[in-house]
């Protein structure tokens, strides 16, 4: 008889992306650095854009957790880092389990001064 192997995340199924998401973070700064040096402005405003990416691939209920994260897109070669790693296996729905990586890039922090 045969050995069978277990199918592999890369194997069973296609990885889709399911959620792109680009959100802007502002935030007020009482002091901040210019060229090295420490510089004080009450108006100072900062912003940075957040990126965020959910890929997922369904997966079977014998399917075993992976040892190490998959990066199906090549994300982290690009700066993006994983915050996180899930099943997922709503009640009542066959084969709907899925194992879902998201991705997260924070961009730098840009100044405004207030008008």
């Amino acid at each position: 008889m045969a050995r069978t192997l277990p199918p592999t995340l890369d194997r069973h199924g296609a990885w889709r992306c399911t959620e792109k998401r680009s959100t802007i973070v502002w935030r007020r700064r009482g002091f901040y650095y210019v060229d090295g040096a420490l510089s004080f402005d009450s108006g100072a405003n900062q912003y940075r854009e957040e990126l965020t990416e959910t890929w997922e691939v369904p997966v079977t209920d014998s399917q075993e957790w992976p040892t190490a994260i998959i990066d199906p897109a090549g994300l982290i070669a690009q700066g993006w880092r994983c915050e996180d790693r899930r099943w997922t296996a709503p009640y009542n729905v066959p084969l709907g389990r899925v194992y879902q990586e998201t991705y997260r890039k924070l961009g730098d922090w840009q100044t405004t001064a207030e008008a």
